[in-house]
């Protein structure tokens, strides 16, 4: 059940313009806040697509004008015959207006009845309709072409970055993942890409030293064959640990084997 709520002090109709290909949405908004402090910005589908493609940035809203609440069908319908903002007209606009609705809002009853988690008889049916849905090479290439020239903010990738920040994939994931990507194989053409992309590029990569074999080096060869599988950490750690038994100074044992010291008190207490 619905519960309608048409108080509010402001209604207008507004108007949002795309800079570059100079498309119009017109739409009705009903507010209790004053314009330049409402973050409303449209609701139509078309819109929303263009503003992805296109940026925030290149769009401007403004108030063509204050109405009446009992007006404002007739009204957005006026408009977006007067602005030809309708799709049939190079505009964003899918209706011919006046089909939305006032201030609407649900009931605490119906909220509740929409958090209320899914069964598992309900996912699984959501799984199987799913399950090996193929897309067309039409819809495929709609998509890249409204992706194509559209760049990721500086803002939007702090957002993703703290959203996936500490998470980890589970182990049925990554087998998953991997079995995903066994014996694919990379074109000619990404090959190329991927070397021109990476041309001049310079590897912020700091210097390592192992502390079993002394050796020093850069990249994911360092991890992968030295530090903790480094092929004489067990012959050093004995060492090590023989030389703490006959209570060695521990600067003495930095100075021979070159780690640190609190590599040497995690041997200590045999943590390593």
């Amino acid at each position: 059940m619905s519960n309608p709520k048409y108080e509010y002090k402001y209604y207008f109709i507004y108007k949002i313009l795309n800079l570059i290909n100079k498309k119009k949405y017109i739409g009705f908004h009903a507010t209790n806040k004053e314009y330049d402090k409402d973050d409303y910005f449209g609701s139509g589908d078309l819109l929303k697509t263009a503003i992805i493609k296109y940026g925030i940035e290149n769009f401007v809203m403004g108030v063509i004008e204050y109405i009446n609440l009992n007006e404002w069908s007739e009204k957005e319908k006026y408009w977006i015959k007067e602005m030809k903002s309708h799709v049939s007209q190079w505009g964003y606009n899918q209706t011919e207006g006046g089909d939305g609705s006032i201030g609407f809002r649900w009931l605490e009853e119906s909220k509740q009845k929409f958090k209320k988690p899914k069964s598992e008889l309900h996912k699984q049916h959501l799984k199987g309709k799913n399950k090996n849905r193929k897309q067309s090479k039409e819809t495929r290439r709609k998509r890249s072409d409204s992706l194509k020239g559209h760049i990721v903010t500086a803002e939007t990738r702090n957002k993703l970055k703290k959203s996936n920040t500490g998470k980890t994939h589970t182990s049925e994931t990554k087998l998953k993942i991997g079995l995903s990507s066994k014996g694919r194989k990379q074109s000619k053409e990404t090959r190329i890409k991927r070397s021109k992309a990476l041309k001049g590029k310079k590897h912020n990569l700091k210097e390592k030293t192992c502390p079993y074999c002394g050796l020093s080096g850069k990249g994911s060869n360092m991890t992968r064959y030295h530090f903790n599988n480094c092929k004489f950490k067990n012959e050093i750690i004995l060492d090590i640990q023989k030389l703490l038994e006959k209570k060695e100074p521990i600067k003495n044992i930095i100075l021979k084997y070159n780690i640190s010291r609190s590599t040497i008190y995690k041997i200590k207490i045999h943590k390593i």
